[in-house]
């Protein structure tokens, strides 16, 4: 356990603005052109390279976790998601806004820019006003998380 205490401390230290949609950038869902890699202790987190995209992204973010509350049957608010939910959360929700804000792109999720979508995002529902959230949670909810391919 101490040897875990000494990553989450050094991961805090080295990864001052740990990107909200760590798990769905490093699963390839989504892409980000903010989005720096770092290796510690031979794993892999995501930091984010501008300060006022994270706080865009981190705002969507938690608001999303409290939408997807039902969605994920989440009882304790406070309590960490295990990965799959995570990933759902993330990848379902952030595909679920790219569909509502370009309906017609068909653009492989890989290529899909968390910044950029936000942005995008931003600019058409301001303050977050109006978003599509029944249609956001629908992807959340329907998101399948595929299995790792066995070894």
């Amino acid at each position: 356990m101490l040897d875990e205490d000494a990553y989450h401390a050094s991961r805090r230290q080295l990864n001052q603005r740990p990107c909200p949609f760590e798990k769905a950038v490093m699963r390839g869902c989504c892409g980000c052109h903010r989005v720096r890699q770092v290796l510690i202790a031979e794993r892999q987190t995501a930091a984010c390279t501008e300060e006022a995209s994270w706080h865009r992204c981190r705002a969507f973010f938690d608001a999303l976790r409290d939408k997807a509350r039902f969605a994920l049957h989440i009882e304790d608010p406070e309590a960490p998601l295990p990965h799959a939910q995570k990933l759902r959360l993330q990848c379902g929700g952030l595909l679920a806004l790219q569909t509502e804000l370009a309906p017609g792109d068909d653009a492989a999720p890989s290529t899909v820019d968390i910044d950029r979508l936000l942005a995008q995002a931003e600019v058409r529902y301001p303050k977050g006003e109006g978003l599509p959230w029944s249609s956001v949670m629908r992807g959340v909810s329907h998101y399948v998380v595929r299995a790792r391919a066995r070894r």
